[in-house]
């Protein structure tokens, strides 16, 4: 039997002393006055009225009336003081002994009350009231049968309508019509008398009943009990006004049943009193009142007692129903199936407008023995679990299997309006034998679990498969309105067992988890597999209107054994976590796999530190994160998906689907491993997406991260985003990396309006980027962007580098339109051994390189270089610093422009540099200082210049612009140039480069220059002809003459300087393949030792068509180039020729 020890302070005693005075004093005066006035007298009514002689009153059948099987008693006062006893006396053939007090004074038992007969049932009914002292006992039905009724109710009531009253009695007469057992007590015109019990032990025997019911009912330290095997029943009924409380019998077990419209006067259980039915079957125990009060170390006993039983017992319910308050204070419910015991235990019922449960209290259902637990069962408007008694027991209830018993748990199931748990009280629901864990089930509008004990130790509920347990754990489901989980308290389902952990369940309104313990500990809802066990992880499933995680609240779902980590599924409208956080993880004693972290929700929003984390440590893949809404944001909050380095299992994937998503100041999306396993990937699929700032310090970006650490094998996972817009602005970056033995991740975004990476953060400097890097044996990731529209400015880079024996990724661009302004950067480097990649922009309408860093020198001041780019330039760099080859330069446009310094650049320290190739449908135009270079040796070092291959229909610069086609070494030999294209203009092939013209150079410095070569088509001369009259003309119609002379100038003229050819028609303009060639005398110098040729296409037939001839080109709608007759105006995307305006001046 489980015991209370409880420590009660002076001032609880002296209060004490004060009341048992007073009551000895009232028990003296009444003993004395009874003594006078005799203590058990004979009324008269059905029988000579007489004095019974004590201190042994012989109470014999004769003096009464025999009716049938029932034998009535009518007594004008019924007392006993200590010492004396009462004996009624019937014979075999009586089943009910019904005797009543009809003087006007209360009775007050302080003796022994007996019964001959060994199967007869005893009521006593005093409408004065009833007092039971500390010497009072009973011995009903002798040794094995006989039920104990004690009333202060007029009358006992038949179902044909006949009554035995206290209040009216009548004579022999009124009782020839009575037959068989009563059906119910009438209280009429008065309030109803108390029963006091105090200091009384009362019992009766197996199987039988013992009922107190009147006005208020007191026991003060006071034991009612069923003994030996067979359980009985214990019920105490306390009515306030008139009516009829109903009564069944059922062999020997009386049961009362009170009219729901009947008030009802109150109940308490004081200084440790006792209702104990432990039996081996059937112990039942009721209460029926208005307000009731466990207090003081009370108790009330059920179930199986030790060592009794059989499989087929089953104890009975503890039923405890108020109208108002039901009150545990320091005071006990109990169930139990003891030790040694065989058979299921009773359940714990409860049913008030209100339930408090405090200092200690317990309602506790277990099983010690071979069976089932009972349940907890609490129906009430409010209901309220709080604190701990002075040696630290919890308030609480409580379905325990204990070790070595064999059977299920019994659940806690609350139906309330409002329930509150606060001060470190639990519900908790434990399996340490074979045998599942109970359900905790609650139904309430508002939930509320609050604060902590001073150990830390939070209010809670719990379903735990203890260690050596087999058997599953149970689940905790709450269904509310609003439900508040705050300052530590927590929800928990674990297994330390053979068996799985339960469920948390919760389908609220309002969803609140709030603040911590006083030791740090969160407020949060919990699924773990401890270490050592054997089983999975329970679901933590939330289905709200909003949820909100709060200063460290918390929700985890984790795996320490062998066994599967529970998933985390939210449903709900709005979701927010402010330094709140979400974990599933896979400890490192564990082997089993992490669960899902998944969100559906009409809005989430993390704030403020809050992350979601899922991660392994052990042997196991890290569960996923799916996050499926509406609008998401992040601010300074990230999510997590780790191998951690102890662990050997795939990181877990992160998806998050959504109309918008924006990850602000220094948030983060973060896929890594650090272990023996591959990272997850970051998959992103959203209308809106911006990605934006740093934290506060500037260390931390905006970003997505994927990376292989270094002590990781495992290759890094993807960064997969498609959408409809994307920004990355103000220092916010995406990146896979690869220190470990296994690839970076690649980047692929699909963007199916516009994609812009621009600007960087006031804070520290760095850019807004797309990163891919290398620095182990792995290769580094593929950057791949889909988009109508990709914008790269104002210092914003993509970059693909390794600094190791790995290749560097890919870049590639697929857009319509691709802009790389004002400082926006492609990169692809290597310092290592590996390999630069390749940089490839397809650009169905036009690719524009334009502008430089305006900040950059200022940046640089500020921050230093780790922050800058290569330099202020906006364009596309492939380099190699290192052993590794450059990468290639690859641009298909129908046109591309290189604008104000815009660059693109294939460099190497010491090796071969990388190759460029330029595919200008219609024109590749260079301005104002702009760049093509593949240049070796920037390091005065070997290595061959790069090639460069143009294919455009036109490549046009201004001379005087400085813009420049290189493909130089320094002792190497120079790249090739090879140009291909209908006419270049403004640019031309030079031994050295000078600031004052635009170049095209393939030199080396000390080695041998590199080779240019210009392929145009060639002119057929019988293109356009027909054949002429026999008739010769006038030669001179065959000059135009769009320009005559006047008559005082001199006419047109046209002058040839040089060895270069002449168009075909003088309506063309200059051929593309017209060189000029210097025939001055020069300073002697170093010789070309390069080739500069000039190559034209095979001769093609064609019919003879008329001629129009072509006096100018311009772009038409689409960015194509079309020539045309007639030229409005020249600009710099329009070139051609004008007719100088003639005439006089």
């Amino acid at each position: 039997m489980r015991e209370k020890t409880i420590k009660i302070t002076q001032s609880y005693y002296l209060s004490k002393l004060k009341l048992i005075l007073a009551l000895s004093s009232a028990i003296i005066t009444t003993s004395a006055n009874n003594v006078l006035a005799q203590n058990i007298t004979i009324d008269g009514t059905l029988s000579p009225a007489q004095t019974l002689n004590g201190p042994t009153y012989t109470i014999p059948q004769s003096v009464g009336q025999t009716v049938n099987s029932n034998l009535f008693h009518s007594f004008g006062q019924f007392s006993l003081i200590e010492g004396e006893s009462a004996i009624f006396q019937s014979n075999a053939n009586i089943r009910n002994i019904f005797s009543r007090v009809t003087g006007g004074y209360p009775s007050n038992i302080d003796g022994l009350i007996f019964t001959q007969n060994r199967s007869v049932n005893l009521y006593l009914i005093n409408p004065s009231g009833i007092v039971f002292g500390p010497n009072a006992r009973l011995n009903v039905g002798g040794s094995t049968r006989g039920s104990f009724v004690a009333t202060t109710a007029d009358a006992l009531v038949w179902s044909n309508g006949s009554q035995f009253s206290a209040t009216n009695p009548g004579g022999t007469s009124s009782l020839l019509t009575i037959v068989g057992d009563p059906i119910g007590f009438l209280f009429s015109s008065r309030p109803p008398q108390p029963i006091t019990v105090s200091g009384s032990q009362l019992s009766v025997y197996e199987g039988q009943s013992l009922l107190l019911l009147g006005g208020d009912i007191s026991l003060d330290n006071s034991n009612l009990s069923v003994d030996f095997t067979e359980g009985g029943r214990i019920e105490l009924g306390a009515v306030a006004e008139p009516g009829t409380v109903g009564l069944t019998t059922n062999g020997n077990i009386l049961s009362l049943s009170f009219p729901e419209n009947l008030a009802r006067a109150d109940v308490s259980l004081t200084q440790e009193s006792f209702l104990d039915v432990t039996a081996g079957n059937g112990g039942s125990i009721a209460i029926n009142a208005r307000n009731i009060g466990i207090l003081g170390g009370s108790q009330l006993r059920g179930g199986i007692g030790s060592e009794l039983g059989n499989v087929d017992s089953q104890a009975g319910d503890v039923t405890l129903n108020a109208t108002d308050a039901i009150r545990f204070d320091r005071g006990d419910a109990f169930s139990d199936v003891e030790e040694g015991a065989v058979g299921n235990g009773g359940n714990i019922r409860i049913t008030a407008n209100s339930l408090s449960v405090t200092n200690g209290a317990q309602l506790f259902a277990s099983s010690a023995g071979q069976g089932n637990a009972g349940n907890v069962i609490i129906n009430a408007q409010q209901v309220l679990f709080d604190g701990t008694d002075d040696e630290g027991s919890l308030s609480g209830a409580f379905s325990d299997v204990e070790e070595g018993a064999v059977g299920n748990g019994g659940n806690i199931r609350i139906t309330a309006n409002s329930l509150s748990i606060t001060n470190g009280a639990q519900l908790i629901t434990s399996s340490a034998g074979q045998g599942n864990a109970g359900n905790v089930i609650i139904d309430a509008q508002q939930v509320l679990f609050d604060g902590t004990l001073t150990e830390g130790s939070g209010s809670s509920v719990f379903s735990n498969v203890e260690e050596g347990a087999v058997g599953n754990g149970g689940n905790i489901r709450i269904t509310a309105n609003s439900l508040s989980i705050t300052n530590g308290a927590q929800l928990i389902t674990s297994s330390a067992g053979q068996g799985n952990a339960g469920n948390v369940i919760i389908d609220a309104q309002q969803v609140l988890f709030d603040g911590t313990d006083t030791e740090g500990s969160g407020s949060g809802a919990f699924s773990n597999v401890r270490e050592r066990a054997v089983g999975s992880g329970g679901n933590i499933s939330i289905t709200a209107d909003s949820l909100a995680l709060t200063n460290g609240a918390q929700i985890n779902a984790s795996t320490r054994g062998q066994g599967r980590a529970g998933n985390v599924i939210i449903d709900a409208g709005e979701v927010s976590f402010d330094r709140g956080s979400i974990f599933s993880s896979v400890e490192q004693t564990a082997v089993g796999d992490g669960g899902n972290i998944r969100i559906n929700a009409n809005s989430l929003a993390l704030t403020n530190g809050a992350r979601i984390n899922a991660f392994t440590r052990g042997q196991g893949r890290a569960g996923n994160v799916i996050i499926d809404a509406g609008e998401v944001s992040f601010d300074r909050s990230f999510i997590f998906s780790t191998v951690e380095q102890t662990a050997v299992g795939d990181g877990g994937n992160i998806s998050i689907t959504a109309n918008s998503l924006a990850l602000t100041n220094g948030a983060q999306i973060n896929a890594s491993t650090r272990g023996q396993g591959r990272a997850g990937n970051v998959i992103i699929d959203a209308r809106q997406i911006l990605f934006d700032g740093t934290s506060t310090n500037g260390n931390i970006p905006s970003a997505v991260f994927s990376s292989v650490a270094q002590t990781a094998v495992g290759d890094g996972g993807d960064i997969r985003i498609s959408t409809n817009s994307l920004s990355v602005t103000n220092g916010a970056q995406f990146s896979a990396t690869s220190f470990g033995q296994g690839n970076a991740g690649n980047i692929q975004i699909t963007a199916f309006d516009n994609i812009t990476v621009s600007g960087t953060s006031s804070i520290s400097g760095r850019s807004s980027a797309l990163f891919t890097y290398s620095n182990s044996t792995g290769k580094g990731g593929d950057i791949v962007i889909n988009a109508p529209l990709f914008l790269l400015s104002d210092n914003a880079v993509l970059d693909a580098r390794t600094r190791s024996d790995g290749d560097s990724g890919n870049i590639t661009i697929n857009a319509n339109i691709a802009e790389i302004i004002n400082g926006g950067q492609i990169l692809s480097t290597t310092s290592g051994r590996g390999n630069a990649g390749k940089i490839t922009v397809n650009a169905t309408e036009r690719a524009i390189i334009n502008g430089s860093d305006a900040s950059f020198d200022e940046r640089v001041a500020r921050f230093g270089t780790r922050v800058a780019n290569v330099d202020a330039a906006s364009g596309l760099f492939v380099r190699s610093d290192g052993l590794g080859s450059a990468g290639d330069i690859e641009v298909n446009s129908p046109f591309v422009l290189l604008d104000n310094g815009g660059r693109f650049v294939a460099e190497s320290r010491s090796v071969n540099g990388g190759d460029i190739s330029v595919n200008a449908g219609n024109a590749l135009l260079l301005r104002r200082g702009s760049q093509i270079s593949t240049t070796a040796g920037t390091a005065q070092a070997g290595g061959n210049g790069g090639n460069i291959n143009i294919n455009a229909g036109f490549v046009i610069a201004l001379p005087q612009e400085n813009s420049n086609i290189t493909a130089n070494a320094f002792s190497g030999t120079g790249g090739q140039v090879q140009i291909n294209t209908q006419g270049i203009f403004g640019i031309e092939p030079r031994l050295n480069e000078s600031i004052n013209s635009s170049d095209i150079t393939a030199s080396s410095t000390t080695g041998i220059n590199g080779d240019i070569i210009i392929t145009t088509p060639n002119v057929d001369p019988t293109q356009g002809l027909t054949n002429l009259p026999a008739d010769t003309v006038n030669t001179a119609s065959l000059i135009d003459s769009a320009c005559s002379a006047s008559d005082d100038k001199t006419g047109s003229q046209f002058t040839v300087t040089g060895r270069g050819g002449l168009p075909a028609s003088p309506d063309d303009v200059l051929s593309g393949d017209a060189v000029w060639s210097d025939t001055r005398l020069t300073v002697a110098g170093k010789p070309y030792n390069g080739s500069v040729s000039r190559v034209t296409t095979h001769q093609k037939s064609s019919n003879a068509i008329s001629i129009v001839p072509a006096t100018g080109w311009v772009f038409n709608n689409k960015g194509e180039v079309t020539l045309v007759s007639q030229v409005a105006q020249v600009d710099a995307y329009n070139v051609g020729s004008n007719h100088v305006a003639c005439g006089k001046p």
